[in-house]
């Protein structure tokens, strides 16, 4: 066991991109902001470095938490914002994240949502976890692709709930953005220290802060690591899902699920449980959604 988290340590020290500007100042005004963001970390991503490379920020203020990854997709723009248009596609990539416990989807004429059931890391039935209703809106214009999901509130008083994804042609490759963000509320953010202080004491976020006396690097902690390891946990759920799109239907997710883990193993700070309890709860999952679905 030792060596494993060895391993996984020093695989996790080849690669981290960050930046110290705030990713969220930028405005939505389409691919402006994508193609600015792009030539500041085009660099970053062309390194020599880790499959899936990514730039990553995270912030905390006036209880807003913020998550922003930045990354190239293995799939063309094409073949992306039609995947991505179709709301039961993200049905299939949001739980591959270990604290989605379930997602359902109504296409309605007037408007498409999406509801999420969040919970703890091990198996949980929908029935036992958060729920939170999303709207979800797409547009795809002039080589620019935008997904997005709205919740106005959720569970313990936290309210602006936001995913957004964007993506655009960059040369050979497809950039795209996730960002995710919530407004925590006073309940919620007691529960958060409480958790910070106990069982999450020791985690670690993905950024490195600074370095130890033997030039080892220390990773953010705190509310910072704890948004960097949700956001990086989409991110890898999105690649997921296109690296396994041309699966046969019957054994797609659980592939995804195989591809979501394996992405997640090189990172020690993501780490939660092992692969066989990580595959039974996402199965049992699973089979709870396709019947609420249903």
């Amino acid at each position: 066991m030792k060596n494993r988290v060895e391993r996984r340590y020093r695989v996790a020290l080849i690669l981290v991109l960050t930046f110290a500007t705030s990713a969220f100042a930028d405005s939505h005004d389409g691919v402006g902001p994508l193609k600015d963001l792009h030539k500041k970390v085009e660099h970053l991503l062309e390194q020599s470095t880790p499959e899936h490379p990514f730039y990553l920020h995270a912030e905390a203020r006036k209880h807003i938490e913020m998550g922003d990854a930045a990354f190239y997709m293995p799939a063309s723009f094409d073949e992306l914002s039609l995947a991505l248009t179709d709301v039961a596609n993200w049905c299939d990539i949001l739980p591959l994240h270990l604290n989605v416990k379930g997602c359902v989807f109504d296409d309605g004429a007037d408007n498409t949502e999406l509801t999420l059931f969040l919970g703890h890391k091990d198996y949980q039935s929908t029935d036992d976890a958060h729920r939170i209703d999303y709207e979800f809106s797409s547009e795809v214009a002039d080589g620019y692709f935008e997904a997005r999901f709205y919740a106005d509130k959720g569970p313990l008083g936290t309210s602006d709930y936001r995913i957004e994804f964007e993506a655009m042609p960059a040369g050979d490759s497809t950039f795209a953005r996730l960002r995710t963000s919530e407004h925590q509320s006073w309940i919620s953010s007691k529960a958060m220290n409480v958790y910070l202080s106990t069982k999450g004491a020791d985690k670690r976020g993905i950024s490195v802060v600074g370095h130890d006396d033997s030039g080892r690097p220390l990773y953010s902690a705190g509310e910072q690591g704890a948004i960097e390891r949700n956001v990086l946990r989409y991110y890898f759920a999105v690649i997921a899902f296109f690296e396994t799109m041309e699966q046969p239907d019957h054994s797609r997710f659980e592939s995804a699920l195989q591809e979501w883990f394996a992405a997640t193993e090189r990172y020690p700070q993501l780490y939660e449980m092992d692969q066989d309890e990580y595959l039974s709860a996402k199965s049992k999952e699973r089979a709870n959604q396709l019947e609420l679905q249903r």
